[in-house]
């Protein structure tokens, strides 16, 4: 999970781990990257306690992904990070690990010209899908539907209500079109 500070990584991974865990009976293994906000490895530890999944710290994260290989990995990163240099440290991290999805959070409630700009800056993480949170916290879904459209990235999974209540869902086109729209869509 890459994006910038408040997108709502660290919940997205946890509501998507206790999808995982809890109705998709799969095993999850977490672990942040995540050294510059405050209590980070702490809050991604209180998820992995109560869904019972499996903790690693950063360091033995190569080594972790032999021992635990039948496990789905999530990884929280840093807030995207402004220096260049930084970027390109987290990119090369990102390229060692060499995650098969690598999720571009952006919440609902961005601006759309704010959202392009993160999106552009993102490019050096290589980003393959898009995520939104706090979708439930706006009608107005114009910055996430901008950054699908100028990235090519696919919108792969909706966040609702912050703070580690709601759920995860994949988008459905139907109901993004009626909540666009505000009025009912015929299915073609």
């Amino acid at each position: 999970f890459i994006g910038p500070a408040g997108a709502g990584k660290s919940t997205l991974l946890g509501k998507l781990a206790a999808r995982l865990t809890v109705q998709e009976k799969k095993k999850v293994t977490m672990v942040t990257l995540d050294n510059c906000k405050m209590a980070a490895t702490e809050e991604i530890r209180r998820y992995a306690e109560v869904l019972n999944a499996n903790l690693t710290e950063p360091s033995m994260l190569i080594e972790s992904l032999e021992l635990h290989e039948d496990a789905v990995l999530l990884i929280d990163t840093p807030a995207l990070p402004s220096n260049p240099d930084d970027v390109a440290r987290l990119a090369s991290t990102l390229d060692e690990i060499n995650p098969s999805i690598r999720m571009a959070v952006f919440s609902a409630l961005m601006r759309s010209s704010d959202a392009l700009t993160i999106a552009d800056a993102m490019q050096p993480l290589k980003p393959t899908h898009l995520a939104v949170t706090m979708a439930d916290l706006t009608d107005r879904h114009g910055a996430v539907i901008s950054v699908a459209e100028h990235t090519g990235w696919s919108i792969a999974m909706i966040g609702d209500a912050p703070g580690g209540i709601g759920h995860v869902r994949q988008p459905d086109p139907d109901l993004t079109a009626r909540l666009i729209l505000k009025t009912e869509v015929a299915g073609a």
